[in-house]
């Protein structure tokens, strides 16, 4: 529930490989998949591509998540917070059952 109340007002991120991204999707979601090098600037590139009203705050609510069983949203959510993205949340479970 605390996730379906703030989908809305946060950015959702996927962090499965873009294949699976490209299969189905969270509407709206960005695809930064947790394997790939990520630094401060190449996020907030990828962040402002998916989000037009994205303004470059890196303490914008950003809900990240992955499919059931998978690692790879926790592994993300590790790697954001080391570049500076702290209001970050790992939605366990499966958030394409949301939609």
């Amino acid at each position: 529930e605390f996730v379906k109340t703030h989908m809305k007002n946060s950015i959702i991120i996927d962090a499965r490989s873009p294949e699976y991204y490209n299969k189905s999707h969270v509407k709206g979601a960005i695809n930064l998949p947790y394997d790939k090098k990520w630094n401060e600037e190449s996020v907030l590139e990828e962040l402002m591509k998916g989000k037009k009203n994205y303004n470059g705050n890196k303490l914008v609510p950003i809900i990240i998540y992955c499919a059931k069983g998978c690692n790879a949203g926790n592994k993300l959510y590790h790697k954001l917070n080391k570049l500076g993205f702290y209001n970050t949340m790992h939605a366990e479970g499966n958030l394409l059952s949301l939609q």
